[in-house]
């Protein structure tokens, strides 16, 4: 984890030490050095630290994330701009900027700063699963968060941020789908080898899914080419629908490994702290479930730990065959969606109308019907009977917000990855994991020189064989067996965090989550609407583990984004602690 204070003072020291100091998180205090001068610094990673005189603190502690670089510079401090950040990175900024607080974690910040209050809209961004329309938003009004490709510098000439896209190139690539698969297979193995170079003991987290498996595959080929290298696969397994365990027993077969697994009762102990970690809503129902795989990785002694969430949006986003009517190929978009096959299932009629027609004619929809009627239509797509009516005036501004046209260019397509919402969320709840595990996992995928190479490539091409991720599919042919890369599927979460819940004997603590009442106290939910949904959801719940679907698993993520907020809330004071070392110039470091 990261900490960098910056006060608007002269002759500031800098320090550094191994962990938090003893009032951060009740860390102790192991060794603090105070450093000369130095020209210019650089902090890159949390095993590692270059300070100097000037008008900063640095505290850096290993583990728990990846660090930014961070530039130091006379009384500058420097944020560079990440791409996808794949750890989360987190500020505060004096309103007269006489203090910059940045940390990769918000609750070391709270006892910092100055308390701001709660930022609903965000609570409301959190339960509805919708686009927040301020992308810096966090629970808490006066700490923003870093965007992807944000450069922030502040000095005593004061503060700036600006949002710097990366540049690619003019044209997508024009090769047949072979070609572009073997150049994605290369972008691939050079995203571990660069993950694991040096470790001498590699962790892969697998579940039996498509991208994971190829992560695995990967890595093994990688560990089995260094003889001082190790490989221990890690998964969580649980009966559900999508089961990924027959794919997990085949993988082993094909790869020749002992996957270890981890029953879905073993991430009892970690349940009742996913509902609120890092000071915020542990709003994704996975987190239970990803816990105890990071936990074992990390007790394992793990050099490096090697996932791939992000491979769906990276090189697979939703397809849209809309650019082929523009080009004025009709016969090959109309061919195309009717065809193409994705996780979800629909009939050839349902996916012309899906990936080719509602693509075309929504822009012209946008300009041919009023306003009112678009909000409307939008917003019965993210309402839930639980709302509140000022639920949905905080929502309804986030549902105006137009999906992106399909890129036309490189440029357009690198910009789509680097602002999509759900990588920035990931990367919220991977720091969240990080912060109560004290590991910090390496997604494959979110590899920079892998993503400006899918981004050369046409959105389209990466459905290759009209299939979702079908250049991906094709180029781990060779190394992953094919009934996982023919599968569409996948597990659905809510068996796992079902018996987590059972295992924990948490039933007592959701019960009383469902009153809602913080939430109702802020008029965001109506609890009685609220009560008659969760206790459906509570007997599927109490029914463990299974294979069958539930008719409650489509609530599943946002009941659970509810409970998480109001667990949220619950865990806040009435009256914040004031800052222990106030970040307004009063006092110096």
């Amino acid at each position: 984890m990261l900490l960098v204070v910056w006060r608007r003072e002269k002759a500031l020291s800098v320090r550094w030490c191994a962990r938090l100091p003893p009032e951060q998180e009740g860390m102790q205090r192991t060794s603090v050095h105070e450093v000369g001068h130095f020209g210019r610094a650089w902090v890159r990673g949390p095993a590692r630290a270059s300070v100097r005189d000037g008008g900063l603190d640095v505290w850096l502690a290993r583990g728990s994330g990846l660090a930014p670089d961070i530039r130091l510079e006379r009384e500058m401090l420097e944020v560079a701009p990440t791409p996808l950040r794949q750890y989360p990175l987190f500020y505060y900024r004096a309103p007269d900027d006489s203090c910059l607080v940045v940390c990769s974690q918000i609750a070391p910040m709270l006892p910092l700063v100055p308390s701001g209050g709660i930022d609903k809209a965000r609570l409301v961004a959190i339960m509805a699963w919708a686009l927040e329309t301020d992308p810096a938003a966090t629970p808490y009004r006066n700490i923003r968060r870093v965007r992807p490709c944000e450069l922030i510098r502040v000095g005593l000439g004061g503060f700036h941020a600006e949002i710097r896209l990366p540049r690619v190139s003019g044209a997508f690539l024009r090769s047949d789908g072979p070609v572009l698969a073997k150049e994605l297979r290369a972008r691939l193995e050079a995203s571990v080898e660069k993950a694991t170079r040096g470790a001498r003991h590699v962790v892969v987290n697998v579940s039996g899914g498509v991208d994971s498996s190829g992560v695995l595959a990967l890595a093994a080929a990688r560990c089995r080419r260094s003889p001082r290298a190790d490989l221990t696969a890690i998964s969580h397994v649980f009966a559900s629908p999508g089961d990924d365990r027959p794919h997990l027993a085949t993988l082993e077969a094909a790869l020749g490994l002992t996957v270890v697994r981890v029953a879905a009762t073993e991430a009892a102990p970690w349940f009742v702290r996913s509902l609120v970690m890092d000071a915020q809503p542990g709003y994704h129902p996975s987190g239970p479930s990803d816990l105890p795989v990071w936990a074992q990785g990390h007790a394992a002694g793990a050099d490096v730990a090697l996932a791939g969430t992000g491979g769906d949006r990276i090189c697979g986003r939703t397809p849209s065959f809309a650019p082929l009517l523009m080009q004025g190929h009709p016969l090959q978009a109309i061919l195309r969606g009717m065809r193409i096959k994705t996780p979800v299932s629909l009939t050839a009629l349902q996916g012309l109308d899906r990936w080719v027609l509602r693509p075309s004619l929504v822009p012209l929809a946008r300009r041919a019907l009023p306003a009112g009627v678009l909000r409307a239509r939008r917003l019965r797509r993210y309402a839930v009977p639980w709302m509140s009516k000022e639920c949905l005036v905080l929502l309804a501004p986030m549902t105006d917000q137009a999906r992106p046209a399909p890129p036309r260019t490189p440029d357009e397509h690198m910009a789509l990855l680097c602002r999509d919402p759900v990588l920035e969320d990931l990367g919220i709840s991977w720091g969240q994991m990080a912060s109560v595990t004290s590991a910090a996992p390496v997604d494959v995928f979110r590899d920079p020189d892998l993503v400006e190479f899918v981004a050369r490539v046409d959105p389209m091409d990466l459905s290759y064989g009209d299939a979702f991720r079908g250049l991906y599919r094709l180029a781990m042919k060779d190394s992953v067996p094919e009934s996982i890369l023919t599968r569409q599927d996948k597990a659905h979460v809510r068996p796992a965090v079902a018996s987590a819940a059972l295992a924990a004997g948490a039933t007592e603590l959701l019960t009383a989550l469902s009153s809602v009442g913080r939430l109702a106290d802020l008029g965001l939910v109506d609890a009685g609407m609220f009560r008659p949904v969760f206790a459906r959801w509570f007997r599927a719940l109490k029914r463990g583990e299974s294979v069958d679907p539930d008719p409650t698993d489509a609530w599943w993520g946002k009941l659970w984004s509810v409970l998480a907020v109001e667990a949220f809330l619950r865990s806040i004071t009435a009256s914040p602690e004031a800052p222990s070392e106030p970040c307004d110039g009063s006092r110096t470091g």
